[in-house]
């Protein structure tokens, strides 16, 4: 006897048949993300552990790589990307590279924001 199993996949569930029904099924569950994640970030590159913040450390840096993900993957990408890049305004554009790490997919703009993309192309 056949096992329907759908699975969260992007905006569209994606339908599976198993050939029977499994002796143990793990399903992922959702946990709930920070209630204020800017705040987070920003207390993680200002009061990292074992390292100077962000921004002093920078100064200290010759060349900077911010590796980010691509479209395909969910996280606050965009957030993430301001933060960081609030405590590099002091760093010179031509030393920051970044890098899409996961592939090589278009409309990186719609990741990045428009005023980032324009400053900087990223590397896939």
């Amino acid at each position: 006897m056949s096992f329907p199993l759908t699975l969260s996949y992007g905006k569209t569930p994606l339908i599976c048949t198993l050939p029977r029904e499994p002796e143990q099924l793990i399903l992922p569950h959702n946990i709930p993300g920070h209630p204020d994640p800017r705040a987070i970030l920003l207390e993680a590159v200002t009061h990292p552990k074992d390292m100077p913040p962000l921004a002093e450390y920078a100064h200290r840096a010759g060349k900077i790589c911010i590796v980010i993900a691509d479209q395909t993957r969910i996280y606050p990408q965009q957030l993430l990307i301001e933060t960081v890049l609030d405590q590099l305004k002091e760093v010179d554009d031509s030393r920051i590279t970044f890098i899409v790490g996961t592939g090589n997919h278009r409309s990186e703009e719609r990741r990045v924001g428009k005023e980032c993309r324009s400053r900087w192309s990223p590397y896939h």
